[in-house]
């Protein structure tokens, strides 16, 4: 019903954005799961801007190390916030235009 990704639907319905995450450098094959230490590079970024890389990247230092972990979770933290504020203002906007309640199934049947 929504064919767009999280982070373009998070844009559209103007929510909470999804945070930038380091995924090419979860999927390495030897990381290391508690890793803490530098933020890793911008090559392990994907869909973002150096520029936006750099601001990220910016908060973190000797005394804030970046850690895999807690980046992990907060960012899992932040999609389902996003996700939810987005299907939220998606069922009520149905809702007030069609007067269905998108949220009584859980699904559709298909069309015959």
């Amino acid at each position: 019903m929504l064919p767009a990704s999280l982070k373009n639907l998070s844009k559209s319905f103007n929510v909470e954005l999804k945070t930038i995450f380091p995924y090419n450098f979860v999927n390495k094959n030897n990381i290391v799961k508690n890793y803490i230490g530098p933020v890793p590079t911008f090559e392990f970024f994907y869909g973002f801007s150096e520029e936006d890389y750099n601001s990220y990247a910016s908060q973190f230092n000797n005394d804030n190390p970046w850690d895999l972990r807690k980046i992990t979770l907060e960012y899992c933290l932040q999609d389902c916030i996003s996700l939810y504020q987005v299907l939220t203002k998606f069922f009520k906007e149905n809702f007030v235009n069609t007067r269905v309640n998108g949220t009584d199934s859980f699904s559709l049947p298909p069309s015959i």
